[in-house]
């Protein structure tokens, strides 16, 4: 078994966005108190986790998260998260700062007309500000697009504009077809399409020399070709739960394996793992399609199994957006 890299929890399902491709939005409906979220967080420190990842909803909704951030940090535990920066000021940067936080800023976007067909009307200023924000005390931030239909075609200009707004990385995500996205059938992308973006993205990051990354999305290993653009699979290390501690198989879908407050840290993440491996979903022979004769499917291990779940019924099949 490996060791446990981190704990993704969504602490809140409250949001001050409207974004179309929300995987959150219709799959929950409670999240934990303060007593309950700092138990969590001594589990994730029980279990060996290195870092916690305090995703939403917008987190910085909770009024204890500073409070939680904080206790995770004095139990030797480092802290993400992911936010949309609507509501990012001088003393939250600090804060963040003070706390070493990995901090990534939700964009979807290099203009102000995509931006906000994805993250609705504001959206824009609002996240130049938290920008300008984090870079005037020094707090480091990644900005993230998730790919779709609708903002494809920005792939390669949203290297830049990490670039120009002093991010330290441009993050990019494929769409998942989970939560309000499931529904928004027009956000699907095109598989060609996104090997284009592909491209794109490694050309632009090797015109600045500029690091980018590509999540979820393992066969882009065949294309990327840049030194500076880094391809990252299925996190196989890291466990997912929902917003009240139900330990996910991954955490775009509903399939529950027990709850880290009932059943422990420790306990949770073995039980985790011990499933993927009895599933298959870390044997590539268990590949069907034209997975089984690719070959870097041992690396890729069929691109990701979750997509593959929603849109086909098997984790067997291949990745829907493999356009290999």
């Amino acid at each position: 078994m490996v060791p446990l890299e981190a704990i993704v929890w969504p602490c809140t399902l409250r949001c001050n966005g409207v974004c179309v491709h929300c995987y959150v939005r219709g799959r929950f409906h409670r999240e934990l108190g303060s007593d309950e979220g700092r138990r969590l967080v001594a589990e994730a420190a029980e279990a060996g986790a290195e870092m916690l990842s305090f995703a939403g909803g917008e987190p910085l909704l909770r009024e204890d998260l500073p409070s939680i951030m904080s206790y995770a940090v004095d139990l030797g535990v480092k802290v993400e998260v992911v936010t949309n920066g609507f509501l990012i000021n001088d003393e939250t940067a600090r804060l963040f700062s003070r706390l070493e936080a990995k901090v990534l800023l939700s964009v979807d976007g290099a203009s102000k007309q995509v931006c906000e067909s994805m993250r609705g009307k504001g959206a824009w200023e609002k996240i130049l500000v938290a920008a300008k924000t984090m870079r005037s005390v020094g707090l480091d931030f990644i900005p993230v697009m998730a790919i779709t239909s609708f903002n494809v075609h920005e792939a390669g200009d949203f290297v830049s504009f990490s670039h120009e707004v002093g991010g330290t990385t441009a993050s990019f995500l494929t769409l998942m077809p989970s939560g309000a996205a499931k529904k928004n059938r027009l956000l699907a992308l095109n598989p060609e399409k996104l090997r284009h973006a592909l491209i794109e993205i490694c050309k632009a990051a090797d015109g600045l020399s500029y690091p980018a990354e590509v999540r979820c999305t393992p066969f882009a290993e065949r294309i990327v070709n840049s030194k500076h653009v880094k391809v990252w699979g299925c996190y196989y290390n890291v466990m997912d739960l929902n917003p009240v501690g139900d330990v996910l198989l991954c955490d775009v879908l509903d399939l529950k394996l027990g709850n880290i407050l009932e059943d422990g840290g420790s306990k949770s993440w073995r039980k985790l793992y011990s499933e993927r491996v009895s599933m298959g979903l870390l044997d590539w022979r268990r590949l069907r399609g034209k997975c089984a004769l690719c070959p870097t499917k041992a690396s890729c291990l069929g691109g990701c199994r979750a997509r593959a779940y929603i849109e086909t019924g098997s984790f067997f099949n291949p990745d829907p957006l493999c356009p290999l």
